[in-house]
């Protein structure tokens, strides 16, 4: 059985051109309706030389967003590996505010009805 993801791990996905970018895993549902879904960062292409010691550490990544994958438990994507765990900055943890089906969610928690502001 693949070994479940956790929030901070550091993994890498392969490009096209042969680089690789490095994520980091910012969020994983654990209430009923999110449980299992991912909230992913990209923060940046590296080489493979550079994987081993590769940190999102002072980095904001360059793009967001959600795998969904359910209760199911298998790793991130097909050709995705993790190759090691982050501590989440304060600046990651705010990145988990998002609005899903008209609300806004900060991690599993609900906190109300999206209002016009929220979608600016």
């Amino acid at each position: 059985m693949a070994k479940k993801v956790k929030i901070g791990d550091l993994f890498v996905v392969p490009l096209t051109d042969g680089q690789l970018a490095l994520g980091k895993v910012l969020w994983r549902g654990k209430k009923a309706y999110f449980r299992g879904d991912l909230q992913v960062g990209i923060y940046k292409r590296v080489t493979t030389g550079e994987v081993n010691g590769a940190s999102t550490q002072g980095a904001k990544p360059l793009s967001l967003f959600y795998l969904i994958v359910g209760a199911l438990e298998r790793p991130l994507r097909p050709g995705w590996r993790v190759i090691g765990h982050e501590k989440l900055a304060a600046h990651e943890r705010g990145l988990t505010r998002r609005i899903h089906g008209g609300a806004v969610y900060f991690e599993d928690e609900y906190l109300g009805r999206a209002t016009a502001k929220d979608y600016r």
